[in-house]
């Protein structure tokens, strides 16, 4: 089997699992993959591994497959294995689906550090607008004053899925029947 070959081979399989796949010519014997990944949440990633085909100096026949994503991940196989649909193929599918899961992870997350950045710019604002504290955009920690009502907002670190930003608040200075209808009115405005 040729390094041609065994690439296209490595396309039909990788197609029947993966169906949106690029796959780019970066040298003679080497490809790059491009497998899209899509959250639940409208987040999406794109995992790039890297494939090179090994040939033998003589003949040009192919003789090894490798994909690898650095720094650590590889899967190896022949020509000969690839055409057996053998347990190898498994694993690689398992390395690409949890390549795909992690990143996926990592970008929610990035998300949610932004997310917690800009409520903090607005918090910010708002202190500064209503005689809070002059806390800086990049603090985590914010107290609005006005008159008697004092809130306090604590951006706090979160590992559940969602991409929103996540506070604790300590309100003082108002009565619970309003601050609760206060607060209806907010979920209600939110949800419009």
């Amino acid at each position: 089997m040729s390094p041609e070959e065994a690439i296209k081979q490595l396309d039909q399989i990788l197609r029947g699992k993966y169906s949106d796949i690029t796959i780019l010519p970066s040298g003679i014997c080497s490809r790059t993959i491009q497998i899209p990944f899509k959250s639940g949440s409208a987040l999406q990633y794109t995992l790039t591994l890297f494939v090179e085909v090994e040939m033998a100096p003589t003949t040009g026949v192919a003789t090894a497959i490798r994909i690898s994503h650095p720094p650590a991940h590889a899967w190896e196989s022949t020509p000969e294995d690839l055409s057996s649909a053998s347990g190898n193929l498994r694993t690689l599918f398992d390395m690409i689906t949890d390549l795909g899961k992690e990143y996926l992870t990592r970008e929610r997350q990035t998300l949610k550090v932004l997310n917690n950045q800009e409520l903090g710019k607005q918090l910010s604002r708002l202190c500064q607008a209503n005689g809070g504290d002059g806390a800086a955009d990049d603090a985590d920690e914010f107290v609005i004053r006005k008159g008697q009502a004092q809130v306090a907002v604590k951006i706090i670190e979160d590992k559940s899925a969602s991409p929103h930003a996540a506070v604790n608040m300590t309100v003082n200075g108002i009565d619970s029947k309003d601050l609760l209808s206060a607060v209806k009115v907010l979920l209600q405005n939110a949800a419009s």
